[in-house]
């Protein structure tokens, strides 16, 4: 019972206010019984018994949020439900705590799937404990689900999620001595959090984190889809706000490009997955199909015998990376960085080496070494060095582009050139922001933005008058990294003399963004064109939902800088050759710099986009699609005849059942979004969450109708 008393040790002794004066003890001679509630000293935490949404036959005895009741963060016997309300908390004459039925059967413990301040996972390396969360199997479910969270004892401590399967899914980057490599964002919760991670030898390693003084109640959870978010409750909205969710990309998912394999979450089109310098794909036919698992091959052997002849080997820097798995790793923390290099020259089983502590500034101190080949790295914001032992006759310069440097800057002219003096028939598109030209640049200035030579890019041209609207976007562009964000190449901002004009001085604007060959959204799902709009399949549908929502969940939550678009609709998400979407036009875009004054709840336009997107009925200013999607809900339970595009084969007959139940999960996901009260929108995490599983939603009321929001009033102070 040692996990139940400590459990109950942290609820019933929380810290509470003066004078709080709730009964907050149990003690021989005193049961909790069925309908009868225990509440801590502070009445932040409540204990008893509960039944979760949609399965009142089956009772559990809990703890939860006094704030959030439908958050409870501890289950006490999650695989052995009660079948009635006669279930009994009580104390024995020895002193533990037993959970009793009707029967007088006991139940036991077990960890569970959040984590509160004062909290720890990990393990004891001398009895081979380990504390861990564990996801709910489904929503309605608190049994052991399909995920657990660890702090690996293995190579430098770091946190891992795992599957049923043993298989890891996720895992943060090893510990520096300041934070989880992998999680820049972790610096950015100091003023709330304190983390704390111990790692002895002759104990455990353990990871915790405390709350500051005055900080808002906090929970790490593992949700049964298998995302790890850190949560913090927002008082002046009654509901939790994400701070966190991991995996935030396709980058994140565990080896996701194979041994010796690169990922690159703001790559082109063609693949996030490429091979480490000095190496390339063990099997180029897999990779054009996308298959990456295999991994990368080295290109020229290294030069080292044994001898005692000097190797000529030497070391590529590979900057900003979350550093591989140190499964397998060798740690010394003693030693310096230098002569980490020199261990690793000197053993011909070493391929890289990086540093193990950055708490004493500068390059770093101690040492990894990883020998014969190394998995899961990736380009990431304030990533560190990674040191890659290559022949010599592979070591060049590093590349010249990385995740959030300065954005680089073209000369005006040789922009006016690409564009053929920025010819209508270079024209792709126009609206209020400016013009937007395609082009092809020479090929200096191809390589230095990092794109291959003769590769178009799109020249955003905007009004003189619209110098706030480019400095907002060039500073947001610049800092942004997604897979499903359109990418920031080049800018330009220069004066120039218009002879058209009595020669008065001309402020240009410009950004060069990547080329999406295929256009915008908007001309697939509102097109007259029949055979365009077929083009987009019902599964490509329903991928590019998905996509766009993991773009705004990095928008809001990933990218630690809370970013609301503003204008989320189908003409400003662009398709690459793929059919990859990727979220354009951030001329209104806002950063939230004080997320407790100023809020914009998420859902109405993402739920709107949603419909749009399986309707093919654009919105518009008298919002038809609302009222056409709730109908079609309400009618026979759900008629997807009225609402999917007929426009878009198969028709609903020939629709295979399986992808009809995600279309019709999707629509449902929709109308959540746009309920008139915000507490009834989902986040989007949980809107992430939704669309990547089968667990059940609530029922969604009517949608609201009414567009006065900050979207159309930023549109109207636009225009």
């Amino acid at each position: 019972m040692f996990f139940l008393i400590i459990i109950f040790s942290f609820f019933l002794f929380a810290p509470g206010p003066p004078g709080a004066k709730a009964a907050d003890t149990i003690d021989k001679g005193r049961n909790i019984t069925d309908g009868n509630t225990l509440v801590s000293a502070g009445r932040s935490f409540t204990l008893g018994f509960f039944s979760p949404a949609g399965v009142p036959t089956k009772r559990y005895l809990g703890i939860w949020f006094s704030v959030s009741p439908d958050t409870v963060y501890w289950v006490a016997n999650r695989d052995h439900p009660l079948n009635d309300t006669s279930g009994v908390l009580m104390m024995s004459d020895s002193g533990s705590l037993l959970l009793l039925d009707g029967s007088g059967s006991t139940t036991f413990d077990h960890p569970c799937n959040n984590m509160l301040p004062g909290m720890k996972i990990g393990k004891n390396r001398w009895t081979g404990t380990e504390w861990s969360l564990s996801s709910w199997r489904s929503a309605s479910d608190p049994a052991p689900g399909y995920f657990r969270y660890i702090t690996s004892a293995v190579g430098i401590p770091e946190n891992v999620l795992w599957d049923t399967n043993n298989t890891k899914v996720y895992r943060t980057g090893p510990w520096n001595g300041k934070r989880f490599n992998g999680v820049p964002e972790m610096e950015q919760f100091a003023e709330n959090f304190t983390f704390q991670l111990t790692d002895n030898p002759d104990s455990e390693v353990t990871y915790g984190y405390f709350a500051k003084a005055g900080a808002a109640y906090s929970r790490v959870t593992v949700t049964e889809t298998g995302r790890v978010q850190r949560l913090v409750w927002e008082d002046n909205r009654r509901a939790w706000k994400s701070f966190s969710d991991a995996p935030r990309d396709h980058c994140d998912y565990y080896a996701k490009c194979g041994p010796f394999g690169l990922c690159d979450p703001d790559a082109m089109a063609t693949s996030i997955c490429g091979c480490v310098q000095g190496f390339s794909p063990m099997s180029s036919s897999e990779w054009s199909i996308r298959e990456y698992s295999h991994g990368c091959k080295r290109n020229v052997a290294l030069d080292c015998t044994n001898q005692s002849r000097a190797s000529t080997d030497d070391f590529a820097v590979l900057h900003g990376v979350k550093l591989p798995d140190t499964d397998g790793a060798t740690v010394d923390k003693i030693i310096s960085l230098d002569q980490c290099k020199a261990r690793c020259l000197a053993n011909c089983s070493c391929v890289a080496y990086a540093a193990a502590d950055l708490t004493a500034g500068g390059d770093g101190t101690g040492c990894i070494v990883w020998t014969n080949s190394f998995v899961d790295v990736r380009l990431i914001d304030q990533g560190q060095d990674f040191y890659l032992r290559l022949a010599k006759s592979e070591i060049r310069r590093a590349p010249a582009r990385q995740p959030g440097l300065t954005i680089p800057s073209i000369d005006y002219q040789i922009i006016k050139a690409a564009t053929e003096d920025f010819s209508r028939r270079n024209l792709i598109g126009q609206g209020n922001f400016g013009s937007v030209y395609e082009a092809v640049l020479p090929d200096n200035e191809s390589t230095m933005i990092g794109i291959p030579v003769q590769e178009k890019v799109a020249v955003k041209v905007l009004k003189q008058s619209d110098m706030n609207s480019y400095k907002r976007e060039l500073d947001l562009m610049s800092r942004l990294s997604h897979v499903n964000l359109v990418r920031l190449l080049a800018a330009c901002c220069s004066h120039e003399i218009d002879d058209d004009n009595e020669g008065r001085e001309e402020t240009i604007l410009v950004l060069i963004y990547e080329y999406m060959k295929k256009g915008s959204l908007d001309h697939y799902v509102f097109g007259s064109d029949k055979n365009k709009r077929a083009e987009l399949s019902w599964t490509q549908r329903l991928q590019t939902i998905s996509s766009i929502a993991e773009g705004v969940l990095y928008l809001h939550v990933t990218c630690g800088r809370e970013i609301i678009h503003r204008d989320l609709k189908p003409a400003n998400i662009l398709l690459a050759d793929d059919w990859k979407p990727k979220i354009a036009d951030f001329g209104l875009a806002k950063h939230i710099t004080d997320p407790a004054a100023v809020h914009t709840p998420f859902g109405p336009h993402f739920g709107v986009m949603l419909l749009e997107i399986i309707s093919g009925r654009e919105n518009g200013i008298m919002q038809e699609v609302l009222p056409h999607a709730w109908n079609a809900w309400t009618d026979k339970g759900c008629n997807l005849q009225k609402l999917l595009d007929p426009k878009v084969p198969p028709s609903q007959n020939e629709v295979d059942p399986m992808l009809l139940a995600r279309l019709e999960r999707c629509i449902q996901i929709g109308l959540l979004c746009v309920q008139e009260s915000p507490d009834k929108r989902p986040s989007i995490s949980q809107v992430v969450a939704m669309l990547n599983s089968e667990a059940s939603l609530q029922k969604p009321e009517g949608p609201t109708l009414r567009e006065e929001d900050e979207t159309s009033n930023a549109r109207k102070a636009h225009r």
